[in-house]
């Protein structure tokens, strides 16, 4: 082997070298970078879930949204009785995976099997938005949480759509807030 041939296989093996670590700085980066909107269907009924602030600096901050979407190519009626109430829907984690619990959920609404219906027609949708002030009971500390949407309808009531949906986990972080008021400078 002469000192040129060496030579190349170093050269070689730092460009893979060079090139695997890039790669892994890049995946890296991608899971810091998570998304903040999911979105699945079931049973025709498609549901888009976003975190609208996923940097916050306390909880009552934070804003979700969901939309729902028929996508059958008839009306659907969709069981709403529960759909403002957050505590009910929303699941919400310490990146670790420890469960936050929210405040209670408050008396349910009576349901008679109309009242809170909302019909869709093909196509059609309709939206909740929910807020940290509403789920959360008490502040939370600056960290990485996650949070899922969860509904599920199993009685079939006059022709309600059943089935559960249930979202990937979203992040958001909760960080420290700067004195003054001033925001903090999120990467």
């Amino acid at each position: 082997m002469t000192a040129a041939a060496g030579t190349g296989r170093r050269g070689t093996l730092l460009y893979v070298v060079m090139i695997l670590g890039a790669a892994g700085v890049t995946a890296q980066k991608a899971n810091s970078e998570r998304k903040s909107r999911v979105s699945t269907t079931v049973n025709q009924l498609e549901v888009d879930f976003q975190v609208l602030t996923p940097v916050i600096t306390s909880a009552a901050k934070l804003t979700a949204v969901v939309v729902f979407t028929n996508k059958s190519a008839r009306d659907m009626r969709l069981n709403a009785l529960f759909l403002d109430l957050p505590k009910v829907l929303l699941k919400v984690r310490r990146a670790g995976g420890l469960p936050v619990n929210p405040g209670p959920p408050g008396m349910p609404p009576l349901d008679d099997g109309e009242a809170g219906r909302k019909v869709l027609k093909p196509d059609e949708f309709v939206s909740y938005q929910y807020t940290g002030a509403e789920y959360f009971g008490t502040e939370l500390r600056p960290g990485k949480y996650e949070i899922q949407f969860r509904y599920e309808n199993l009685l079939p009531q006059k022709g309600d759509w059943t089935g559960t949906i249930e979202t990937d986990w979203l992040p958001f972080e909760v960080v420290k807030p700067l004195p003054g008021g001033r925001k903090p400078v999120v990467e």
